[in-house]
């Protein structure tokens, strides 16, 4: 999804046709110095997102490449939702869902508690360094 100033600075290209970087700087926020890796990483974003290189950086200068028209509507199948996917998050309907139960074995612990209980009842924790 195209937010933030990368959005801001395609609307305002879109308006303007083309910019310098003091001039879309100046759009985005006059109180910030916005540098060339600043607008070079907006200009990837939109690409990138929009998926054509419809921004190109000439002589100091950010255009845009084609024609800009208005969209009465648009097909939402034409575009590039892959970061709009509404399948990817569940949610549970209720805080009350009853999880499934995790069963652990016995076996194991019954085995651990025999190993070092032995091993403190004989004094040989030479075996396991970390108890010595």
């Amino acid at each position: 999804m195209l937010t933030g100033n990368a959005y801001r600075m395609l609307v305002f290209l879109c308006a303007n046709r083309n910019a310098t970087l003091s001039q879309i700087g100046e759009f985005l926020d006059w109180a910030k110095e916005y540098t060339e890796n600043h607008l070079r990483q907006y200009k990837y974003k939109i690409n990138t997102i929009i998926g054509e290189n419809i921004i190109d950086y000439k002589n100091s200068v950010y255009s845009i490449v084609g024609e800009v028209k208005n969209a009465d509507s648009f097909n939402s199948n034409n575009r590039n939702t892959d970061l709009l996917r509404q399948d990817n998050l569940q949610s549970r309907k209720s805080n009350q869902q009853i999880l499934p139960l995790v069963k652990f074995t016995k076996i194991p612990a019954i085995i651990a508690i025999v190993f070092y209980s032995c091993h403190f009842l004989i004094g040989h924790t030479d075996i396991i360094p970390f108890l010595g």
